[in-house]
């Protein structure tokens, strides 16, 4: 098992556009800005006409976006929740 997890916590998705889920990520998460840490984030995955791309944003445990701005692991051009969280470096558990 990794030293970094993301544990799976509810899905979001009727209050973003595509798919959005919750996870609790241990360690905590950390802004690229100013070293703000998340201990949960919300995965948007988007494919749409003028966007194609998987955010993570740190957020609370219901899914709250607490800061808009994108962490380690968003990817453009790819739409895949697993495979974000997976760049940022932690290992998925559902």
């Amino acid at each position: 098992m990794s030293d970094k997890v993301a544990t799976f916590v509810k899905d979001v998705s009727s209050k973003f556009q595509g798919r959005a889920q919750v996870f609790a990520v241990s360690p905590p998460i950390e802004t690229y800005e100013d070293g703000e840490t998340f201990d949960h984030v919300v995965v948007s995955a988007v494919s749409g006409p003028y966007a194609t791309e998987t955010y993570i944003f740190g957020a609370n445990a219901e899914g709250k976006i607490l800061n808009w701005g994108e962490l380690e692991g968003s990817l453009k051009g790819v739409v895949s929740i697993d495979a974000a969280l997976e760049e940022a470096g932690y290992e998925v558990t559902r």
